[in-house]
């Protein structure tokens, strides 16, 4: 697989045509009923025309390929693990075939292994020891570069409510280490998250929220970023004297060897944004780009809805999901408006899975209501900036099948999302082009197949194709793939 030409196509927008693409095909797997063994999914990706699903559960580990013309079954796999006690975190594709990374917990100690498997997901050989600790409560995480040649182990020790210890160990693909650092984050810094570029280059996140009797916590102080660059490690910090961020998202930039780092600003203890910033990190020393700038008046009225209390602006409840890099060295800033409540004491809700079985008695309401997407120039200016109206409300489902995915096609980006979360509900397509919005297009409705789709665990496995999970009246789970 090239994964370089892959991760281009998901997240670079260049040269967007203005004509809309539709959905050509719609097929499906044959509707599977999970066993009890099953508590979790990941699409690994497709390989030799087969797209892969990985399906685990305690002590139960299982690889199933389908064909990636007819969806058809080309072979399942049970892999027996030699371990019984195992957490598994990650299983992810290699050039060699696949490794899979998972925790143990005996004697005392919690180890980090790395099991290697062969292209047929055979094991290969013995488990590597990647990281003992006698520490319980530690907490491993796993990223990968784009081409999966080098990884970054997340070791994150928790201590006390104002410090957060991480040790990122980079290793390659044969799991020889490279780098190894550790970071304390005390005085409410909080570790985010890890992005690694394609020749090892380590960008770790953290932010400061904002504490206080009187404060909003959803807000932040200031943005992190240390880099670990052929063994030096750098340190830079977003922040402006003036405002508080409401909210971020991050980004590498592969074209340009960039990260880019943008959200909304505030002032005083306001979630309100009254602008946007941009920032651009680059892989060398170079000073932190940055930009403020104001939002347009129109996204506040485009966002306003109707309640019993009057008008009610929603640009508070605004979080970012997407920061697709422009080939220009600019962006596509993408977000919704999310609002999560406790609403009764009742434990039903409007669409039930096994995976959500075991619910408390608190019922818990999701609302993923208007997508916000603004265009950046590389300057940080505002090139665009559009508002598409959805709603989409759910109860006890952890948002499941609420929000959208993103197809990022050469010539456009499709935000797909359900209109409804029901079985009954069409299935829609935000198209975004260089020039702005191109509508909102229908592609099918979900009542003809049976199912309810999941688009926020979607995955783009070529540069026309996406696999989405999915969920029939019945309860049988299924992979769903857009051929555009």
């Amino acid at each position: 697989m090239n994964y370089l030409k892959n991760i281009c196509c998901l997240f670079v927008a260049i040269l967007f045509l203005s004509v809309p693409t539709q959905a050509q095909k719609v097929k499906m797997t044959s509707p599977e009923r999970l066993s009890n063994d099953i508590t979790h999914f990941d699409i690994l990706g497709k390989v030799n025309g087969n797209v892969l699903l990985y399906k685990y559960g305690r002590n139960y580990f299982e690889v199933n390929a389908f064909d990636s013309k007819s969806l058809d079954l080309s072979w399942s796999k049970e892999i027996r693990f030699k371990s019984k006690r195992m957490n598994m975190l990650e299983m992810i594709l290699t050039k060699q075939g696949a490794l899979a990374f998972y925790s143990e917990r005996q004697n005392g100690q919690h180890n980090l292994k790395v099991q290697p498997l062969d292209k047929q997901f055979r094991l290969k050989g013995e488990p590597l020891l990647v990281n003992e600790s006698d520490n319980k409560g530690i907490i491993y995480r796993i990223n990968h570069s784009a081409n999966r040649d080098y990884f970054a182990i997340e070791i994150i020790d928790k201590e006390g409510i104002n410090n957060q210890n991480i040790e990122i160990v980079l290793m390659d693909v044969n799991m020889q280490k490279n780098n190894a650092v550790q970071i304390v984050n005390e005085n409410n810094w909080r570790f985010r998250q890890t992005h690694i570029g394609l020749n090892g280059e380590v960008f770790l996140i953290s932010d400061k929220r904002q504490t206080g009797l009187f404060s909003d916590e959803g807000l932040t102080k200031g943005i992190k970023i240390n880099k670990l660059i052929d063994g030096v490690l750098t340190e830079q910090v977003i922040k402006h004297r003036d405002t508080l961020i409401a909210g971020y998202e991050t980004e590498l930039d592969l074209i340009n060897n960039l990260l880019l780092v943008s959200g909304t600003y505030s002032t005083g203890n306001d979630r309100i944004p009254k602008g946007y910033f941009f920032s651009k990190v680059s892989f060398d020393d170079s000073a932190l780009d940055i930009s403020y700038a104001k939002l347009p008046e129109l996204l506040k009225t485009q966002t306003t809805r109707r309640s019993l209390l009057g008008q009610k602006t929603r640009l508070d409840e605004l979080e970012f999901r997407k920061v697709i890099p422009r080939s220009d060295g600019g962006a596509l800033l993408i977000g919704e408006l999310y609002n999560r409540s406790v609403v009764s004491n009742s434990t039903t809700g409007n669409i039930h899975t096994d995976l959500f079985a075991g619910r408390s008695a608190q019922t818990e309401s999701y609302s993923y209501d208007d997508m916000v997407v603004l265009s950046i120039e590389p300057d940080g200016s505002l090139e665009w900036s559009d508002v598409m109206r959805k709603s989409q409300y759910s109860e006890d489902d952890d948002g499941h099948f609420s929000s959208f995915g993103v197809m990022n096609l050469k010539n456009r980006i499709h935000l797909i999302f359900n209109e409804q979360v029901e079985y009954i509900t069409p299935v829609s397509s935000f198209g975004v082009s260089e020039q702005g919005s191109g509508g909102i297009k229908t592609l099918f409705n979900s009542e003809k197949y049976d199912i309810l789709m999941s688009p926020r665990h979607a995955k783009q496995v070529g540069k026309n194709e996406m696999i989405i999970p999915a969920y029939t009246t019945r309860n049988y789970f299924v992979l769903v793939q857009l051929t555009y």
